[in-house]
């Protein structure tokens, strides 16, 4: 990566206050505690749709009777995406049937 690039990434320790160290914290354990055991279930790579200007949805095959599923809305616009079937892990932003701007839904898809 270009040096610009890779400064332009790196998060500023001085800006950070407490809720948005708290907030981050958070996330991370989330990521650490319910997707992060899944990935070690991944037996090949994922199955990717696209859904919209800038609107994915990434699926992973996790053991016999699951998929764990990431929409992700990364425009302006609201975009709907199929429903998954199953429990959500972590939502954040407007994440109804359509997935508000910015936002982004983990998911474990199991069978009916």
């Amino acid at each position: 990566l270009a040096d610009a690039t890779f400064k332009s990434a790196k998060l500023n320790w001085n800006l950070i206050d407490a809720a948005h160290l708290g907030r981050y914290q958070a996330l991370l354990l989330v990521r650490r505690r319910k997707i992060a055991p899944l990935l070690k279930q991944i037996k090949r790579g994922g199955a990717g749709a696209v859904y919209g200007d800038g609107a994915v949805q990434v699926r992973w095959r996790i053991g016999f009777d699951g998929t764990l599923v990431l929409s992700a809305n990364l425009s302006e616009k609201p975009v709907e995406f199929p429903p998954v079937p199953g429990r959500s892990l972590l939502s954040e932003g407007d994440c109804g049937l359509a997935l508000g701007p910015w936002s982004v839904r983990w998911s474990v898809e199991t069978p009916r």
